[in-house]
């Protein structure tokens, strides 16, 4: 019937919309974990370029949430 369509295509359209939220959400995760910006993941040759600012999963992911203490580059060159 018609209401059993309409239940249909608006589960449909809330599990589409579910997964896309809960991969953009892990996306963001990953972003956090390897402290760059979404720009930087696009402007890199391969995806995984040395981040200077990177300072491993545990210790990002601490700072993210306000935990940790920021840190420099690892060297002044990485600065250029």
């Amino acid at each position: 019937s018609l209401d059993t369509l309409v239940a249909l295509l608006l589960l449909l359209d809330f599990t589409a919309s579910a997964v896309y939220a809960a991969n953009l959400g892990l996306y963001h995760v990953y972003l956090a974990a390897t402290n760059q910006t979404s720009y930087d993941t696009y402007t890199s040759t391969n995806g995984k370029s040395d981040n200077p600012y990177d300072m491993g999963v545990l210790s990002n992911l601490l700072f993210f949430v306000g935990l940790g203490t920021q840190r420099g580059p690892k060297s002044a060159e990485d600065m250029v």
